[in-house]
């Protein structure tokens, strides 16, 4: 009896430090999150601008043919978009990689890249980009993250790889406007052709779609 008390005491024991552990790895957490700048919003578009650029996010859910429509409209009327890939689209689409040669590409995170610590964030989104690196053999610039927020500590990442996180502001079936950063939604068969209204709409509207680089940059189109 004495050595069943003994038993249920240590392992109670052993319980309370891992629950002190786990309270002061959280504190520690919370203590190193407050010495970072505050989280910087991604960039939804883009202010005294006359024209507008045009995203689209993939994540493998997507049909080739849908694919094939969306990036001949593109190449047809001259539009260069930015189309978000995550890494494993990037490993589970290599043939379609050539269709996107006309496309401003970046990265996407489906999921928030935010780790427990700064340091596990970091080593991370590093390995992310390592990943985009393998498959397309250039480092990611623009980032995107799907649930559109970002944390402290994954913005401090993002600034320390040089990298720009972007939102959107606008959809196919809003009307153009400049400076805005327009996302194309979940792509289908119905994408390309409300892209090629949009562009008519866009030159009607003498709101010129131009490549997102030239949007950030200020550059007239």
């Amino acid at each position: 009896m004495m050595r069943h008390r003994i038993r249920k005491l240590k392992r109670n024991l052993c319980i309370l430090l891992l629950l002190l552990l786990a309270l002061c790895l959280w504190i520690r957490h919370l203590r190193s999150e407050e010495d970072l700048p505050p989280a910087a919003s991604p960039v939804l578009s883009v202010e005294d601008a006359s024209a507008c650029t045009v995203s689209l996010s993939l994540t493998g859910r997507e049909g080739e043919t849908a694919l094939r429509l969306f990036t001949s409209v593109c190449e047809g009327t001259g539009i260069t978009p930015c189309v978000f890939v995550t890494t494993e689209w990037l490993e589970e689409n290599g043939d379609l990689l050539p269709l996107l040669s006309g496309t401003t590409l970046g990265l996407l995170y489906e999921d928030s890249p935010k780790r427990f610590t700064q340091k596990r964030t970091m080593a991370y989104m590093a390995e992310e980009n390592q990943r985009f690196m393998s498959y397309t053999g250039f480092f990611p610039r623009y980032v995107r993250l799907a649930e559109g927020q970002n944390s402290k500590t994954v913005s401090a990442a993002l600034q320390a790889y040089g990298q720009l996180s972007l939102g959107s502001s606008q959809t196919l079936s809003d009307p153009p406007a400049g400076g805005a950063i327009v996302e194309c939604g979940f792509l289908d068969g119905t994408t390309g052709y409300l892209l090629a209204k949009f562009y008519g709409e866009a030159l009607a509207a003498e709101c010129p779609i131009v490549p997102l680089e030239t949007l950030l940059n200020g550059e007239e189109a």
